[in-house]
C-alpha cells in the first residue's frame, strides 16, 4: 500500500478534533485579515504558516475561507492542497471531492493519484470513483508486474528505478512502496538488484539467465 494512504487510513480512524467554537472564531477572524489582498501565488505558504502556528484545523479552516471568498480559482492546484488538509485531520469524504475538482488539465495526474491514495486510504478500490475517462492501472506486487519487467529489460531497456517508473509504468499506480518491489524483484532469479549508495537503485536481467540464454 502506498505509504501516504496509510497514513490517511491512520487519520480517518483517529481524526483531528475540531476546534472549539471560541477559538474557530478566533482562527477564522486571523484567516480572513490574512486574505485580504492575497495572491492565489501566496495561498499555500499561507496555509503551511497557519498550520505550524495553530495546527492542522487552522489549514482547513483557511481553505475553506479561501474558496467561500472565491479567490483560490475553480479547477485549481490549491483544491489539492485543500484536500491534503482534510486529510490530515481525517475528513476523507470531503478531501476525495476536493481531490476530484482538481482532476482536470494542468493537475490531473497528480489529481489522480491523490485520489487514488484516498480511495485506498478509506479501504476501497479504484472503481469506487467515477472517472473521466478510464479506470487508472493499479498494480500489486504480483507475477504479471516482473514479467512485464522482464520483457522490459529483454528488449534492452534501462532498469534504472526512475526509468523504470517513467518509462515502463508512466501514470499506473503502485499499491505497494519502492522498497517493497526492490526486494520482491530481488527473490525473483530472474532478476539482480543493484543498489546505489543505499538509496538508489535498479534491476538488471541475472546473469546466470543470460548465460544459459
Amino acid at each position: 500500500m502506498r505509504e501516504y494512504a496509510q497514513t490517511i487510513r491512520k487519520n480517518i480512524r483517529k481524526p483531528t478534533k475540531r476546534p472549539s467554537r471560541a477559538k474557530g472564531r478566533r482562527l477564522r477572524q486571523l484567516i480572513e485579515r490574512r486574505l485580504d489582498g492575497i495572491s492565489v501565488h501566496e495561498m499555500y505558504h499561507e496555509e503551511e504558516n497557519l498550520r505550524e502556528e495553530h495546527g492542522p484545523w487552522a489549514a482547513v479552516l483557511f481553505w475553506e475561507a479561501a474558496f467561500g471568498r472565491g479567490l483560490a480559482g475553480p479547477n485549481d492546484r490549491n483544491h489539492l492542497h485543500y484536500a491534503d488538509a482534510l486529510l490530515e485531520v481525517g475528513d476523507a469524504e470531503r478531501a476525495l471531492e476536493q481531490a476530484a475538482l482538481g482532476y482536470t488539465g494542468q493537475w490531473e495526474q497528480e489529481s489522480e493519484e491523490l485520489i487514488l491514495d484516498i480511495l485506498f486510504g478509506m479501504g476501497r478500490d479504484e472503481t469506487a470513483f467515477e472517472w473521466e475517462d478510464k479506470t487508472p492501472k493499479v498494480w500489486g506486487l504480483e507475477k504479471e508486474l516482473a514479467d512485464r519487467i522482464f520483457g522490459w529489460l529483454e528488449e534492452g531497456h534501462s532498469g534504472d528505478y526512475v526509468e523504470l517508473r517513467i518509462g515502463l509504468f508512466g501514470r499506473d499506480y503502485w499499491h505497494f512502496e519502492e522498497s517493497e518491489l526492490s526486494a520482491y524483484l530481488a527473490k525473483d532469479s530472474r532478476f539482480e538488484v543493484l543498489v546505489d549508495n543505499g538509496i538508489h537503485w535498479g534491476v538488471m536481467l541475472s546473469e546466470k539467465l543470460e548465460a544459459t540464454a
